[in-house]
């Protein structure tokens, strides 16, 4: 391989994609425009839960007239001052009767409770009030019965205590805001209850508690900083790497087809990997600028949206939210070649292998939905860098960034190795299966041809070869992996105890049924010579015998020490 040829390809490559108006704006532009339309509309909700007014109708108000002791739970319109801190949060809440026209019978007596408590839910449905408070008709006689439990001091006594109810409708964001501000004042306004009874029969309310607990954050606000930012930064960058590899690499390969200048690149004195090389550096450097520039675009859009919050009430604690520092950073810079690489290579590969711009769009959805489980993995709970994981592709790379993000060097170094080189190993592949693409002239020529789903599979049906080929072993293992998967969760469903027969039972379906079955049912299906597939068109041997027998006897206690390991 000449690397002359290479560099001339990859600069043929990246004058075409800078003329390209498309693949900039996806690339230079929208990372610009994308995350500050988000912060801004995120800074705009937030002022909406803060300035959403809701109505709140109560029902059974009277429960609380004539109690002394009682601290003060309704003002006017309104909760009480001293139950809410913020006073725009107490201004969100306006209190409302129900309609007099629809709560007064025509005979003019008052509306009892079960009926006011109807009309209440009928409004709340039809989005009138956002929230019904209700006080049952014991709720008086329960608060006087628990303060007169503690006058008496009847420690053993049984204590039914009151409840109020509260109707919100979950459907409706408003109604579930509005539901947690009443529900949060409601809890603080017990507490107070709860104070001034023990206070008025001289019951200190420290002596309440057994103990105080306050736990002490050791962690350095940089660390804390660190550990927010270590899950989501990974994230953005292995998701935008692979948005930035695929449409430059859809336009240099399915792109060339249809404009008919992949030809005359063929025609040139260079090897089909010096072209496959030179398209996959082009392809890199679009998948690592569209990375930093989001990366950038989101740093920047977020500094400024957690200032302007750590304004508004409610907000203030946000420290933790401000960026990690840049020399943490950086080890996402350093961590783009390897993850553009692997993108790259495959992007390539899948677009080489589509006939137009068109279909080759419609591969991202696959790979994106192969790629995303293994991204959001690190983002789970509980989930560390250890060897296992560290052997995962790009879950191994995504806990390793996010310990050296957090500034476990230590802990990640024993790691480093084996993260790299799975990733390494997988770029190798995905960069030999696109050169083999590439040297494939079926796949590069593709224009005649039709894809029918059905005259396929009759096809296979209809001709099938004398053994299997490398696509039909897959499928053969898919539906034993997808037969296995639905058995096991029906017989963990069952919750039978695990006894000999449940045991039995349950291996004789496992491997009759989820494999032994698709084994025998695929070569009737799609191979002409059976005994030739299933190695029965021969005697077998005594040492395969023997091999046989021994892996039963051994693999099954290997496989369990290995899942311990």
């Amino acid at each position: 391989m000449q690397l002359n040829n290479v560099k001339l390809i990859f600069i043929r490559e990246m004058r075409d994609q800078l003329r390209d108006r498309r693949t900039l704006f996806l690339i230079a532009v929208l990372p610009l425009l994308l995350y500050p339309i988000m912060g801004m509309t995120f800074f705009q909700f937030s002022q909406f839960i803060q300035n959403n007014t809701a109505k709140v109708a109560i029902v059974g108000d009277e429960q609380l007239a004539d109690l002394e002791w009682l601290p003060t739970l309704l003002e006017e319109n309104q909760f009480a001052k001293a139950l809410v801190a913020d006073p725009r949060e107490r201004q969100s809440l306006e209190l409302t009767a129900l309609p007099a026209a629809e709560s007064t019978p025509q005979d003019g007596a008052p509306l009892d409770e079960e009926a006011a408590v109807r009309l209440g839910q009928r409004l709340l449905d039809e989005g009138k009030i956002q929230v019904l408070l209700h006080f049952p008709s014991n709720f008086r006689e329960g608060l006087v019965h628990a303060r007169a439990a503690i006058e008496r001091r009847d420690a053993g006594a049984p204590i039914e205590l009151p409840e109020p109810l509260i109707y919100y409708n979950s459907a409706n964001e408003k109604s579930k805001i509005a539901e947690m501000r009443v529900e949060r004042i409601l809890r603080y306004w017990r507490s107070q209850i709860s104070e001034k009874n023990l206070t008025d029969h001289n019951v200190s309310v420290e002596a309440t508690q057994a103990f105080m607990l306050k736990p002490r954050d050791v962690a350095e606000p940089a660390a804390r900083r660190a550990a927010v930012w270590s899950k989501i930064l990974p994230l953005v960058v292995l998701i935008w790497a692979l948005t930035g590899a695929f449409y430059p690499a859809v336009d240099l390969c399915a792109g060339e087809k249809e404009r008919g200048t992949l030809e005359t690149l063929l025609t040139r004195p260079a090897l089909r990997r010096e072209i496959v090389w030179g398209k996959l550096l082009t392809v890199m450097l679009f998948s690592s600028a569209t990375a930093l520039l989001n990366l950038g675009s989101l740093g920047l859009t977020a500094n400024f949206v957690v200032g302007q919050l750590q304004q508004l009430p409610g907000f203030d604690e946000m420290d933790g939210l401000a960026l990690p520092s840049l020399a943490s950073l950086g080890w996402l810079v350093l961590a783009l070649l390897p993850i553009s690489a692997l993108f790259g290579a495959l992007c390539l590969a899948c677009a080489a292998f589509a006939k137009s711009t068109k279909e080759g769009q419609y591969y991202l959805m696959p790979l994106r939905f192969l790629s995303m489980p293994l991204m959001l993995l690190p983002m789970s709970m509980g989930l560390e860098l250890n060897l296992g994981s560290s052997l995962i592709p790009l879950t191994g790379l995504s806990l390793l960034l996010r310990s050296l993000l957090e500034g476990q060097y230590v802990q990640a170094m024993p790691f480093v190795v084996p993260a790299l080189g799975v990733t390494c190993i997988c770029c190798l592949l995905a960069i030999r299966w696109a050169e083999e693409q590439f040297n494939s002239e079926s796949v590069l020529f593709r224009e005649s041809e039709r894809l029918d789903l059905l005259l396929w599979l009759r096809d296979m049906v209809r001709n099938p070869g004398a053994t299997p080929s490398l696509a039909q072993a897959a499928l053969a293992f898919a539906m034993i992996m997808t037969v296995q998967f639905f058995v096991t969760i029906a017989l963990s469903a069952e919750g039978e105890a695990l006894t000999f027969p449940f045991l039995a039972r349950s291996i004789l379906l496992s491997q009759v049924a989820c494999i032994l079955l698709p084994t025998l049912m695929m070569p009737c299906l799609l191979t002409g010579d059976r005994a030739k597939t299933l190695l029965l068109h021969r005697r077998p041997r005594m040492s395969h015998v023997a091999t046989a027998f021994g892996l039963a006897v051994l693999v099954h206690p290997l496989s369990i020490q290995l899942n311990h390991w």
